[in-house]
């Protein structure tokens, strides 16, 4: 009795194939189609459709059937699309670390001239380098445009109006009320945000804010996750790429809590903030980011050829010019020997903590030796003083802090109230984070701030010299306590504080 096709196993196909004189023979059935061993994982359907007069298969031409069957990528083996870290094998040796010679920075950092307002710069200016008037033309355009598709007339938002409600988020961020609505109450409300927009005004903007046309987006563009903020995020990222970068470069994530609902939200459990938007930064040690791109999966055909998490370093350094000796830092996440090798080829020097596994074949020790070994021991040597801290280890915590400190400022501005709409979610919280860039620019070249501390002998004389030499004040009377009576405590219903 011949079993169905579909119940065909391993074995029954094999005896098949050695008791017919046709290699197809045992297959063939008036109700079945044609079987194709290229296609077997392909439904009933798909089946049907084979061309009846491919009788046989051309072993000669194998290789170019496979190429015309794989006419679309769910259909070419994975093996076949991976992209593998180069495979170099590297020589350790135990010897002392010899830093580079000749790799003084050589780049221009001179700022270019900022823009002002009345002959003045001011946090406002710098702010309008991020967020340009072409930017908030295309703001109002696109949600005049939308309005009407929705509600049959415009809202007539004006490029006044859109500032007026940048604004007004930062305050919300600044100042945190129970509710959204709290911020209009009549006697508990906040003046300066009631002041500027009604509450039916800010809410029906919020609700038709748009940065792009819908309809002028092919399908090919929303593949992308941020296509409805990819025109916004493109002209922001080319306004700070303006600003010419220091020596010293941090890469690292930054975290915008969120918790709300998005494509884009992530959940990391050890860090503080564990939900929110994820980003990719570069900035300096004062916390000025150069450059950005936010989180979302890459493809695995776009994947580099050294990883994704070196492959982030790669495309933050892209926009560095070559030839100029920056120095790169990140953490052991992105570290790999390939990265810093294909980085010194550009005379961009990298700086890392590194995982074990990204350095096989070397002689390290492992970490559970490593931590009974004293302070001050290294890889390269043993130092005989115990008190001796690499130089690079310092270098290191000097200069990579820089994401932290842009985390910590961002963090300052809290998300306001109810974000509406999917591109709104995403956007407005960056707001936040160029208001951080801008103040960290607006500081820069004010000198540093004096910590707080004990003051200095030439500050405790001048201190001392201008101090007026005043009769130190006595609770209790001359007279009194010269009477010559015993004092003793006395109960007195009044109740007062002590002197």
């Amino acid at each position: 009795m011949s079993l169905p096709k579909d119940q065909y196993s391993l074995v029954n196909v094999l005896d098949v194939i050695d008791n017919s004189d046709s290699e197809f023979e045992g297959f063939e059935s008036e109700s079945d189609g044609e079987f194709s061993p290229y296609c077997s994982n392909q439904s009933s359907e798909s089946d049907s459709e084979v061309d009846d007069s491919s009788d046989l298969l051309d072993h000669s031409n194998q290789t170019s059937d496979q190429e015309s069957e794989w006419e679309s990528d769910d259909d070419v083996p994975l093996s076949s699309m991976a992209k593998l870290t180069p495979n170099t094998k590297y020589k350790w040796r135990n010897v002392a670390f010899q830093p580079p010679e000749n790799i003084e920075f050589c780049g221009d950092t001179k700022l270019p001239d900022l823009p002002t307002v009345n002959g003045e710069v001011t946090p406002y200016s710098l702010f309008k380098m991020f967020i340009s008037d072409e930017m908030l033309g295309s703001v109002v355009n696109e949600t005049n445009r939308y309005s009407v598709e929705k509600n049959g007339q415009s809202i007539n938002i004006s490029r006044q109006e859109c500032e007026q409600l940048i604004g007004v988020i930062f305050y919300m961020g600044l100042v945190q009320m129970p509710s959204l609505r709290s911020y209009w109450e009549n006697e508990l409300g906040f003046e300066p945000i009631s002041s500027v927009l009604s509450r039916n005004r800010f809410l029906k903007l919020v609700t038709l804010l748009h940065f792009v046309d819908n309809n002028a987006i092919t399908d090919e563009e929303k593949k992308d996750r941020l296509w409805k903020l990819r025109p916004w995020l493109d002209a922001m990222r080319q306004n700070f790429l303006q600003i010419p970068p220091k020596e010293c470069q941090s890469i690292d994530e930054i975290i915008i809590p969120f918790k709300g609902r998005s494509g884009l939200k992530v959940y990391m459990p050890k860090k503080p903030h564990k939900w929110g938007f994820k980003l990719w930064g570069r900035s300096d040690s004062d916390g000025f980011m150069y450059d950005f791109d936010v989180y979302q999966p890459v493809p695995d055909d776009q994947v580099s050829e050294l990883g994704r998490s070196a492959g982030v370093v790669e495309k933050m350094t892209d926009t560095l010019p070559d030839g100029k000796n920056f120095k790169a830092f990140a953490d052991n996440y992105f570290s790999s020997v390939a990265l810093a090798e294909k980085l010194k080829k550009r005379q961009i020097y990298y700086i890392g903590t590194v995982r074990m596994n990204r350095v096989t074949g070397n002689k390290l020790l492992k970490p559970k030796e490593m931590k009974k070994t004293a302070r001050g021991h290294c890889v390269a040597q043993v130092e005989r003083n115990t008190n001796v801290k690499p130089k690079i280890v310092e270098e290191y915590n000097k200069f990579m802090g820089g994401i932290d400190l842009l985390n910590m400022c961002t963090n300052l501005y809290k998300r306001y109230h109810q974000e509406q709409g999917t591109d709104k979610k995403e956007v407005l919280p960056l707001r936040k984070f160029q208001a951080a860039c801008a103040y960290a620019l607006t500081s820069a070249g004010k000198g540093k701030k004096r910590t707080r501390g004990r003051p200095s002998l030439e500050e405790q004389e001048i201190l001392e010299a201008n101090r007026s030499q005043k009769k130190r004040y006595v609770g209790v009377p001359e007279d009194v306590q010269k009477d010559e009576f015993d004092h003793f405590p006395m109960y007195d219903p009044t109740r007062q504080r002590c002197k």
